[in-house]
C-alpha cells in the first residue's frame, strides 16, 4: 500500500499543473453556462474542447511516464509489481478526474435547487459519461508508447468503427427488430446506446487490466479491436433488453385502459386517389378520423400508428396498410432529448383551448401543425370501380399515446417563479417592444433536471386574455442548447429564454391593451405510455362514403 501511495504522489507531483487546470474546468464550467454573456456560445464550446483535451493529456502522462509497452521502462527495475502499479493508476483517475467530476456536479444541482432524490438519481449518469471517457483514453495509452502513436491509433480505432458500423446498417435494418409500441422503441433506442458505451467501457476495462499484467501488445491490440467491433454487433444488430424502462422510476397508474373507448367517425371517412405518376397504378386511399373517449380530462389519448385491413366478399384477400402519425412520432422522438416543444397540432391545440377555458389560440411567428387523419387502406382504382357495391368489412389495431397535460400559471412579474420538483423556472424581465406596442418579450431563467430513464416530455409559454377569450402561443425564443452536454453539465440545463409575443397574429388592430389583461402559463405535456385498440366496422361500402 505503501509503493501505491508513492506512485500516486509522484504522478500528483509530475501533473499538478494539468490538474490544477482540469479542475479550474470543473468549477468555472456550470458558471459560463449559467451566465448570460456576449461570447457565451464560444466559451462553452471552447471549455467542453480543453476538458476533452486536458484530460486526454493527463491520462497520457500518467500512463505513459510508466509505459507498460516494451521492457525500457523505468519502473521495471523497480520493486513495483503489475498489480501495484495498475493499482496506483486506477486510484490516481478515480481520486483526480472522477470523484471531482462528481462532486462539482453535485453542487451544482444542489446550487440549482434539484431535489436530494434527484441528485442520487443523477449519480450513476454523472459517473457514466465521466468513466466513457477515462476508459477509452486509458486502453488508448495503455497500447501505445506515447500521446503521438495514443492520437493515431485513436483515429484509426474510430475510422474503423465508423466504417464497420455503417456496413452493419446497410446489411440490416435494425428497426425491424425493434418493438411496435413507440414508447418502447424510443427507450430501446436509447437503451441501446447505453449498452453499447456499457459495453465499450467495459471491454476497455478489460484490456488495460491484461496490459498491464501482462504487456503484451500486439495481442492485445488485435483483441480491443475485435472486442469493438463486437461491441458494435451487439447493440446495433441483437440488443433488446430495455434498460432504461428498467431503471425508469416508477409511475402512479393514470389512466384505466380498459375504460378507454375508441371508435372511427363514420362521418370523417373520404376516399382520395392517391398521387401516381402511372396511368395503369392508380389507387384510391381510405382517410378518416378517430375519436376516443372516457378517458380522464387532463389526458391526451392521440393515435400514433394504425394497422389495418379491410376485405370485400369471400375469398378476397384483403387491402391492408400500416399507417404512423409522423407528427407524433417526431415530437416523441425530440421530446426523448430536449423539453422545448416545437409546433403544436392540431390535436393538442384543441386540447388546450379547452384546458385555459375554452380560448382560442393563435401561434406567434410559426404555424401550428395540421392535425392528423389516419389512413385505414389502398385499393387499386381498378379494384375500387368493381367493388363499389360490395359490402366489405375493416378491422384496424391503433395505438394511442397517453399524455398528461398540466398547466400551471406563472406571474408576469420580475421575481416570480414556478418549481415542480427539480424543475425551476424565474420570470427575469418584462417588456413591451415594437412599433405600437404589439410585441410582449418575457425573459426566463430555466432549470431543467432530465435523465436519460425520464419519460419524454415538451413544454409551451402560453399568453392568455380571458375578456377576449384569445390566447397567444410563444414564438421565436433563444435559449442556451448547451447547458446539458456531459463535458459541460450532464444532467442539468440552465437556460436564459427570450419568449415573443406578437399581437399581430391575432389581429393587426389590437394595441398593448390586450396585455393589460394578459395571463402567463406554462403548459408541459408528459408522455406516459401507449394503449392500443382493436376496431371493426362490418357492412363496409364504398359507394355510400364519398370520393374525389
Amino acid at each position: 500500500m505503501k509503493l501505491v501511495l508513492h506512485i500516486f504522489r509522484k504522478d500528483f507531483r509530475h501533473l499538478r499543473v494539468y490538474l490544477a487546470g482540469w479542475l479550474g474546468l470543473l468549477i468555472v464550467a456550470p458558471f459560463v453556462v449559467a451566465l448570460e454573456f456576449p461570447m457565451q456560445y464560444l466559451s462553452i464550446v471552447l471549455i467542453g474542447s480543453l476538458k476533452i483535451v486536458l484530460m486526454a493529456l493527463i491520462v497520457s502522462r500518467l500512463v505513459h511516464d510508466d509505459s507498460v509497452v516494451g521492457s525500457t521502462s523505468f519502473w521495471l527495475s523497480r520493486p513495483v509489481s503489475n498489480w501495484q502499479l495498475l493499482a496506483a493508476k486506477s486510484f490516481f483517475l478515480v481520486g483526480t478526474l472522477i470523484f471531482p467530476t462528481l462532486l462539482v456536479e453535485v453542487l451544482m444541482l444542489l446550487f440549482y435547487g434539484v431535489t436530494v432524490t434527484d441528485i442520487l438519481r443523477s449519480f450513476p449518469e454523472t459517473l457514466f459519461y465521466t468513466y466513457v471517457a477515462v476508459a477509452i483514453l486509458m486502453v488508448l495509452a495503455a497500447l501505445t508508447r506515447n500521446l503521438l502513436q495514443m492520437l493515431a491509433f485513436g483515429v484509426v480505432s474510430v475510422v474503423a468503427m465508423t466504417l464497420f458500423a455503417l456496413v452493419i446498417l446497410g446489411i440490416s435494418d435494425s428497426s425491424l427488430r425493434l418493438p411496435i409500441d413507440p414508447m418502447a422503441r424510443m427507450s430501446l433506442q436509447s437503451s441501446r446506446w447505453i449498452g453499447f458505451f456499457l459495453c465499450l467501457t467495459a471491454t476497455a476495462g478489460i484490456m488495460v487490466c491484461v496490459q498491464y499484467l501482462t504487456r503484451r501488445t500486439k495481442p492485445n491490440v488485435i483483441l480491443t479491436l475485435s472486442a469493438l467491433f463486437l461491441c458494435i454487433l451487439l447493440p446495433v444488430q441483437f440488443w433488446t433488453w430495455d434498460l432504461v424502462a428498467a431503471v425508469r422510476k416508477p409511475e402512479p397508474t393514470v389512466v384505466d385502459p380498459e375504460g378507454i373507448t375508441a371508435r372511427i367517425d363514420y362521418q370523417s371517412l373520404r376516399f382520395y386517389q392517391k398521387a401516381s405518376t402511372s396511368a395503369r397504378d392508380k389507387r384510391m386511399v381510405l382517410h378518416g378520423k378517430l375519436v376516443v373517449e372516457n378517458h380522464p380530462p387532463d389526458l391526451i389519448v392521440v393515435p400514433i400508428q394504425v394497422r389495418s385491413s379491410a376485405s370485400f366478399g369471400s375469398g378476397d384477400l384483403g387491402y391492408g396498410d400500416h399507417d404512423v402519425n409522423r407528427y407524433e412520432d417526431a415530437q416523441l422522438r425530440s421530446g426523448f432529448f430536449d423539453t422545448w416543444g416545437s409546433d403544436l397540432d392540431d390535436g393538442r391545440v384543441e386540447v388546450i383551448e379547452e384546458a385555459l377555458g375554452g380560448v382560442r389560440l393563435f401561434a406567434s411567428k410559426f404555424r401550428l401543425e395540421p392535425g392528423y387523419v389516419p389512413k385505414f387502406f389502398e385499393i387499386p382504382k381498378e379494384d375500387y370501380d368493381r367493388k363499389l357495391a360490395t359490402v366489405g368489412k375493416l378491422s384496424a389495431q391503433i395505438d394511442f399515446l397517453i399524455q398528461r397535460i398540466e398547466i400551471t400559471p406563472l406571474a408576469m412579474e420580475v421575481g416570480a417563479r414556478f418549481r415542480r420538483g427539480s424543475d425551476h423556472t424565474e420570470v427575469l424581465d418584462v417588456t413591451i417592444l415594437g412599433k405600437g406596442r404589439k410585441v410582449m418579450e418575457i425573459s426566463l431563467h430555466e432549470s431543467i433536471h432530465k435523465l436519460l430513464p425520464d419519460r419524454p416530455r415538451n413544454r409551451w409559454y402560453v399568453l392568455r386574455n380571458r375578456s377576449r377569450g384569445e390566447a397567444l402561443l410563444a414564438g421565436e425564443h433563444n435559449s442556451n442548447i448547451f447547458g446539458r452536454v456531459p463535458f459541460v453539465l450532464p444532467t442539468v440545463s440552465p437556460n436564459r429564454l427570450r419568449l415573443h409575443f406578437t399581437l399581430v397574429q391575432i389581429d393587426p388592430s389590437y394595441g398593448p391593451e390586450w396585455f393589460e389583461d394578459a395571463e402567463l402559463f406554462r403548459i408541459d405535456i408528459t408522455y406516459f405510455g401507449t394503449v392500443s385498440k382493436s376496431i371493426q366496422m362490418q357492412n363496409l361500402v364504398m359507394n355510400r362514403i364519398p370520393g374525389p
